[in-house]
């Protein structure tokens, strides 16, 4: 087998982000991840209203859904609906089905979604806090904590534009595709009782 095809094929991530340890199968992969996460780029921004994203598919599916009012897929059993057939079975499995099937090794938590399994190993586990706040140095396990600490502790700072425009850009986990819901169908938040600000 080819380098790369074997690459895809047996899944080994041998390029690593040496900001957050996420490991990933192409060059290109972590450059992008690089480049959305921890720069906050967000190259793709929609003519009609002004938002950005961080793909193009994202884009499309941004204007499909938001500005063209295009949903065709119909949840069954309640009134939402979704751009794509995936987040259509997604939302039925960990909605109506109460479908966890993302469980932690270490303390058997279960979760809908991989990323939010990814995002509690990190804060719960390994202890990782990405969000830093640039006036004073404290470290957060996630963003909204870190906003939260900013209108508490800094909310007359002049600093806090600059905190804004930089720290608040960033996410703690890789973007991909099936973590860019659009519609009414979000993400679980994580419930723990492990989290410290």
């Amino acid at each position: 087998m080819a380098p790369n095809t074997e690459s895809v094929h047996e899944t080994k991530k041998i390029f690593k982000c040496l900001i957050c340890d996420n490991t990933f199968t192409q060059s290109g992969s972590l450059n992008r991840h690089i480049k959305t996460v921890h720069e906050g780029k967000k190259p793709y921004k929609c003519n009609d209203c002004g938002d950005s994203f961080t793909h193009k598919s994202n884009l499309n599916r941004h204007i499909s859904a938001i500005h063209e009012g295009n949903k065709p897929f119909a949840c069954e059993n309640c009134d939402s609906e979704f751009i794509r057939k995936h987040d259509l079975k997604l939302h039925t499995e960990t909605v109506h089905e109460g479908k966890k099937p993302h469980e932690c090794d270490s303390c058997s938590e279960s979760f809908s979604q991989r990323s939010n399994l990814k995002r509690h190993i990190s804060l719960v586990h390994e202890g990782k806090k990405p969000f830093k706040c640039e006036i004073c140095d404290i470290s957060f396990g996630q963003k909204a904590a870190l906003k939260k600490h900013l209108k508490n502790s800094h909310m007359n700072d002049k600093d806090i534009v600059k905190q804004e425009a930089s720290e608040f850009k960033k996410e703690p986990t890789a973007i991909d595709e099936d973590d860019n819901f659009i519609g009414e169908f979000k993400p679980e938040p994580i419930e723990d009782s492990s989290f410290v600000e």
